[in-house]
């Protein structure tokens, strides 16, 4: 046993110096893969079956073997006693119960091996404990055996191994090098595209600058007690989608006072309209046929304030003789758009 653990460490370090392994990642899985490829036994399977979880969407078909006696498991409990192991062997659409039965019963007969954990609970406890020395461990759930369900997180650097120690000391200073510099590109991109979105809204005439908010960087905008935070410059597209939109809206804001409203102001186009009856502006003054009247003040004469709004002083309703009208007829009423705001 102690040989096989030395040639396992020896191996993983030999493809670090080779280059294949560059982090402590990958040389904590590969650690991880040849301990256990190191303690697997082949044999024939007692049953093969179909297997999807709940979060999977194409079937399995699983091996599975009893165990010589139970040892512990990970199934959503670390404490769980398991008295099998389950190894996938196949996957795909084309997986159902037929299949499984068919093919599962041919592979027993021809006798295919399978590698399966066919370890006692002692023997598992004593690997475990380890591959602790040497690396970080989490646990993922499992039908089977513990030692099949942890993973590889990363490396640890006091280990009884010196040449162990110091590689990933190394590791993990390139590492620690290359997240800095990730984090100083990712800064300056940040920053870049801070900068491309205030410009945008300078040229939109809004007030903007660049600044931490936070963790982050970005744009504090408006003036005032109007002044707001856009916090993260990774939605620069949404954001300067969303300045078009506050652009477009603007132009049409200022078409609409520039070329609809004098048209309502000179008498030309009608303010309020009850089936075919129209109703025009003359100067500050509204003639309105004398039935009309309750449907043109509106509910507590909100419609007169914006009349007024329109016309910048106080509107005046002259009564002119009642016409027909039905009560079904449609109402229309101008509204004044509200000024966008960003």
């Amino acid at each position: 046993m102690l040989e096989m653990r030395e040639e396992i460490i020896n191996t993983c370090l030999e493809e670090v110096r080779r280059g294949s392994i560059n982090s402590t990642f990958k040389l904590a899985s590969l650690f991880l893969y040849k301990v256990r490829e190191s303690v697997k036994t082949l044999s024939v399977p007692d049953a093969y079956k179909k297997y999807q979880g709940i979060f999977e969407s194409v079937p399995r078909m699983v091996a599975i073997k009893r165990l010589p006696s139970p040892v512990r498991g990970a199934s959503w409990s670390s404490s769980l006693s398991v008295t099998e192991d389950v190894v996938t062997v196949e996957e795909g659409d084309h997986i159902d119960d037929e299949y499984v039965r068919t093919e599962g019963a041919r592979r027993i007969e021809e006798g295919r091996l399978v590698p399966f954990l066919l370890l006692s609970e002692d023997e598992q406890e004593e690997i475990i404990e380890w591959i602790k020395k040497y690396i970080i461990l989490h646990v993922c759930g499992s039908d089977g055996p513990l030692l099949g369900a942890i993973y590889a997180v990363s490396c640890r650097a006091d280990t009884p191994s010196e040449e162990w120690n110091r590689v990933v000391r190394q590791l993990l200073e390139k590492e620690e090098e290359e997240d800095r510099l990730a984090e100083e590109r990712y800064l300056s991109e940040m920053r870049e595209r801070a900068e491309r979105v205030a410009k945008a809204l300078q040229e939109a005439g809004i007030p903007a600058r660049v600044d931490w908010c936070g963790d982050f960087i970005g744009i504090i905008y408006g003036k005032g007690r109007r002044e707001e935070i856009f916090w993260n410059a990774d939605y620069e597209e949404y954001f300067l989608r969303c300045l078009e939109d506050f652009k477009a809206k603007e132009a049409e804001f200022k078409r609409f006072w520039s070329e609809e409203v004098p048209l309502y102001l000179e008498g030309k186009k009608p303010v309020f309209k009850v089936g075919s009856v129209e109703v025009f502006l003359k100067g500050n003054v509204l003639e309105v046929p004398e039935n009309l009247i309750p449907r043109l003040i509106g509910k507590w004469g909100k419609w007169i304030k914006v009349i007024s709004d329109l016309v910048g002083c106080r509107v005046w309703i002259r009564k002119l003789p009642a016409v027909p009208v039905s009560r079904k007829a449609s109402i229309w009423r101008l509204r004044l758009p509200k000024k966008p705001r960003f």
